[in-house]
């Protein structure tokens, strides 16, 4: 019988060539882009679940307010806002500022060769929040002093020959020198934040005073210059930190000295699981460092797209047997 049924199926794809191709090819591509998809989810539930302070770290994301209403939400945030948290409210056990702007392009070495690596700066704090171990070097102080930087171990090798680089030194374009307090240990383990070196962020104020940098540590009007996170107390809830935010926003936003240039803003938590994989938003991290993938997007869009080409191929089928088939033929066949 399974036979039978075997040279049937053969008989009718010999038959209809064309149609079963399309079929058959399609549904080939429809199968791969699915194992692709799923690969793609699978690896992107790998971020940050290493960490075992998951559960309660959060980022602060912006939303700014337009003249005709609320505007796109933002991932990064206002920088002041990690040391108006811990002076002046509870919940928040520890916080970390990450700024854009250090590396860039390249560095300089002693031999004059032009090296690039992409880096933020940072508070003292990350290492212990995200859980970054040092290889070399000390954790509660490798971020401390300015011009102080911790590198990957990848970038570590890029820029060094010896097996331990700490206390090198290099410069980073026109800035600099930098000293190397800190390797990173090569893990498997996967952070949404991508990185080749982080600079202690007390290099900032050092910056702001050879006006190499504008004055954004302290300004609570520009919410696109870095990121912040928040790591809360055991017990607290993301609903005790966001009554603190919005006690911030009246504190700082209620009246605004400069409308025309200046923007109310609203703050919103985002849990780190919900991050990566998580929605689109403005001012995620580096597309070239790190994919960001909106997987209802992704999902629908193919299975919309399948949906079609299958119905219509079905359709086109049919009709194309009901007016140049012999129901005749049909009934011998069968």
């Amino acid at each position: 019988m399974f036979r039978s049924y075997l040279k049937t199926a053969i008989r009718s794809l010999l038959r209809h060539r064309f149609f079963s191709f399309i079929n058959i090819f399609g549904l080939a591509v429809a199968m791969a882009l699915s194992m692709v998809i799923i690969m793609l989810v699978a690896d992107q539930m790998t971020y940050d679940r290493y960490n075992t302070k998951r559960n309660r770290i959060y980022r602060l994301n912006t939303i700014p307010e337009g003249p005709d209403g609320a505007l796109n939400e933002y991932a990064t945030t206002t920088l002041p806002l990690k040391q108006e948290l811990l002076d002046n409210y509870t919940g928040v056990e520890k916080a970390v500022r990450i700024m854009r702007g250090f590396g860039n392009l390249w560095l300089e070495m002693e031999q004059n060769v032009n090296i690039p690596i992409a880096g933020y700066y940072a508070d003292a704090e990350i290492l212990d929040v995200f859980e970054y171990e040092l290889e070399y070097g000390d954790s509660r102080t490798a971020l401390i002093e300015p011009y102080s930087v911790v590198l990957t171990k990848k970038a570590a090798k890029k820029l060094f020959k010896q097996e331990n680089p700490i206390g090198e030194v290099f410069k980073v374009g026109e800035e600099g020198p930098y000293k190397v307090t800190g390797v990173l240990k090569e893990t498997k383990n996967k952070s949404h934040i991508p990185f080749e070196a982080l600079a202690s962020i007390s290099t900032v104020k050092s910056l702001e005073a050879q006006n190499k940098y504008g004055k954004n540590l302290d300004n609570w009007y520009n919410y696109t210059a870095g990121w912040v996170y928040v790591l809360l107390e055991e017990g607290k809830q993301p609903k005790d930190i966001q009554a603190a935010l919005t006690k911030i926003e009246q504190k700082h936003f209620t009246t605004l000295a400069n409308p025309d240039t200046q923007r109310k803003v609203k703050y919103k938590l985002q849990q780190l699981m919900n991050i990566t994989p998580g929605p689109f938003i403005n001012n995620l991290w580096l597309e070239q460092l790190a994919y960001h993938v909106s997987v209802d997007v992704v999902t629908i869009l193919v299975g919309v797209l399948a949906l079609i080409i299958f119905s219509g191929l079905t359709i086109v089928s049919q009709t194309w047997r009901a007016v140049f088939v012999n129901p005749a033929d049909n009934l011998k066949g069968d």
